[in-house]
């Protein structure tokens, strides 16, 4: 168990330090998002061979509609999320984007008729708060906050959001699959957009480039994923979902230390509210799925 804890953790960790290296990239969101899913792509598939793992064509043929939607979904989340570091910084976009869950709660009650109980509301009311103290519109300095970066953080979230129902689709299908097949898609939708963009990245291609793609494509998304998947796969729901935390709170922190990007105190305030508020809605979540148990 320690051990895939670890893995885990590892995982999270490569998500949430992808923030730093996206900033000293400097490449347009679509180009960088093409090589992130093109790379993962490959770099997952030659885990999968190494592992004695095949592509199960059935499993996928079934789950095909969900795969294209989820993985164009997946396409637009990075474009978007990586385009609103740029107007609202990351620990603003990545607290915003870490409301799709919430959201998703919230919407399971109206789609799903499932029942949200008065805790589990507090939580996303919590969280809510967070968000917009965090988004820097109260207070008399007001760092980092752009009407049209909140904008464009809400549409990654909102394609966040259709990623997890997509998920709540999928049958008999492995981890390895589901994600070979999103990483895949992901780069194909952004391809016409990335090629444009190359037009204009004469000697954007250096080794310092190449470096940095090669980092944020084989390790940062094929690798963690595959570390990621291992240690979900292994460990109670309740423990990944409150250890996959560490990384909005990872690029929160990074975003102010290395980055040197400000953030008001009523900003930090936001931050803790946003990562609480979730972690205390998958504690009651586990609570209540355990009472149901019994």
């Amino acid at each position: 168990m320690i051990v895939q804890k670890i893995k885990f953790i590892f995982s999270v960790v490569l998500f949430g330090t992808l923030t730093v290296i996206l900033y000293y990239l400097n490449m347009p969101p679509v180009v960088t998002v093409f090589f992130r899913g093109s790379l993962g792509f490959l770099t997952v598939i030659v885990v999968m061979l190494a592992m004695g793992k095949r592509p199960d064509l059935k499993a996928i043929k079934s789950n095909l509609l969900w795969l294209l939607i989820s993985g164009v979904a997946l396409g637009i989340n990075w474009v978007f999320l990586f385009s609103a570091y740029n107007y609202v910084g990351v620990a603003v976009a990545t607290l915003i984007n870490y409301m799709a869950p919430m959201i998703a709660i919230f919407l399971s009650a109206f789609i799903y008729k499932e029942k949200i109980s008065f805790a589990k509301l507090i939580c996303i009311a919590v969280t809510f708060i967070g968000v917009i103290f965090a988004s820097g519109i109260f207070g008399k300095k007001v760092d980092f906050f752009d009407p049209i970066g909140i904008l464009i953080a809400g549409i990654a979230t909102l394609s966040f959001v259709v990623i997890i129902f997509c998920n709540k689709k999928f049958k008999d299908i492995s981890f390895y699959d589901k994600t070979t097949f999103q990483l895949g898609t992901s780069a194909i939708v952004v391809l016409p957009f990335a090629i444009n963009s190359f037009g204009n990245m004469e000697n954007a291609f250096d080794l310092k480039a190449i470096v940095l793609i090669a980092i944020v494509g084989i390790i940062q998304t094929g690798i963690a994923y595959c570390f990621y998947f291992d240690g979900i796969g292994k460990l109670p729901i309740q423990t990944s979902s409150i250890l996959g935390y560490i990384e909005p709170a990872l690029a929160v922190i990074l975003s102010m230390t290395v980055l040197k990007q400000p953030i008001s105190a009523i900003g930090i305030l936001g931050a803790n509210l946003v990562i609480g508020g979730a972690i205390a809605s998958e504690i009651v979540g586990r609570k209540q799925f355990i009472a149901k148990m019994d």
